[in-house]
């Protein structure tokens, strides 16, 4: 059998938007000055091609989340270059190009993952072009993941127009140039990633604690002008190392072993995940843990750290932050874009009122 092996520790979480997710292609910043978008959700967070997936856009503007915004979709059906730095091809990133594959425009989108897709974007060799060079399979992230290119463009983008942002969905494809022992302790020990969940966010002024309505509601008291808010955003724990019972399919745990975690499709955790990766270049696996991050946006005010995380390696399971009120009254947006480093995200939005 392949030996699994611990992880070489990550290094310091970078406070980036993750790719992973969606990438705004214009503005990075915590503060929503225009209409906007913030991330793009998948769910499930990894599926197969073929499978289906509900894809929601948070779609925001200096007055607060636009939650019926009539969103273009375009499925990229183009591998980006070799020397292509960005997050797809150039013309996946043009409203009503031919590399793209529409679906209905709306708020959310349904799609189903192409059949190629592992070929187009993962490690299976690329279908060939007439009058072009043989291409090469895409390389996997460090988590070992391969990305199916989805555009998200503004309401009646016009034609040539650039993508408000891309999301990078994960995609399940089977491992490439290993050993068939190597592949069978992979497909059995590697589990579909569960997107991370917000598990609570807590929120105090001057020590003093706030109560906050989640997703839109608002705070049960108002907040200060000018005031330093303390924000605290945490996530489910999830097991360091495997065991049966624990009620955690963890990575390289399977469902021969332990039938009573992974059975009938496995039970995942909601946190920082472990998960089976190859070693690059090598027939061997190792087992690797999820860095998780945290991306901030408001329509006033401002945070000391609009972009946050842990490491793979560091255990804490929540991040703080601190938002400084507007001095003008008003309602104010606040919105947590939950990432881990698979793919996966989650959203939270609430409401202040600033006296």
């Amino acid at each position: 059998m392949p030996t699994l092996h611990p992880a070489r520790p990550a290094g310091l979480l970078l406070p980036v938007l993750l790719a992973a997710c969606a990438d705004p292609l214009d503005d990075n910043s915590a503060l929503i000055t225009e209409e906007r978008l913030l991330a793009v959700v998948a769910r499930p967070a990894e599926v197969a091609p073929g499978a289906t997936q509900t894809l929601t856009g948070l779609w925001a503007g200096p007055e607060g989340l636009i939650g019926e915004a009539a969103l273009g979709w375009g499925v990229c059906r183009r591998p980006k270059p070799l020397a292509e730095l960005g997050p797809a091809a150039p013309d996946c990133l043009e409203a009503e190009n031919s590399a793209l594959e529409s679906l209905p425009a709306g708020p959310t989108a349904s799609l189903t993952v192409p059949e190629d897709a592992c070929s187009l974007f993962g490690p299976n060799p690329p279908p060939p072009v007439e009058g072009e060079e043989a291409g090469r399979p895409a390389d996997p992230d460090v988590t070992g993941g391969f990305y199916q290119p989805v555009a998200v463009f503004a309401p009646e983008a016009a034609e040539g127009e650039i993508a408000a942002g891309i999301a990078s969905l994960r995609l399940r494809c089977d491992l490439a140039n290993v050993s068939q022992e190597t592949y069978i302790a992979w497909n059995a020990g590697y589990h579909d990633n569960l997107a991370p969940e917000i598990e609570s966010l807590e929120l105090e002024v001057d020590g003093a604690p706030i109560e906050v309505a989640r997703d839109g509601g608002e705070a049960t008291a108002p907040v200060p002008a000018g005031a330093a808010v303390g924000l605290r955003l945490a996530w489910p724990e999830c097991p360091l190392e495997a065991a049966c019972g624990d009620g955690v399919c963890s990575g390289g745990e399977t469902g021969e072993a332990c039938a009573e975690d992974c059975g009938a499709g496995g039970l995942g955790c909601a946190g920082a995940e472990t998960y089976v990766v190859q070693v690059p270049g090598t027939d061997t696996l190792e087992l690797a843990r999820e860095s998780v991050s945290v991306a901030w946006f408001t329509t006033a005010g401002a945070f000391d750290a609009p972009r946050g995380g842990r490491a793979a390696d560091d255990a804490a399971r929540m991040v703080d932050a601190e938002w400084s009120a507007p001095t003008t009254p008003g309602e104010v947006l606040v919105v947590a874009v939950l990432r881990d480093s698979r793919g996966g995200a989650s959203a939270l939005s609430l409401t202040l009122t600033v006296e």
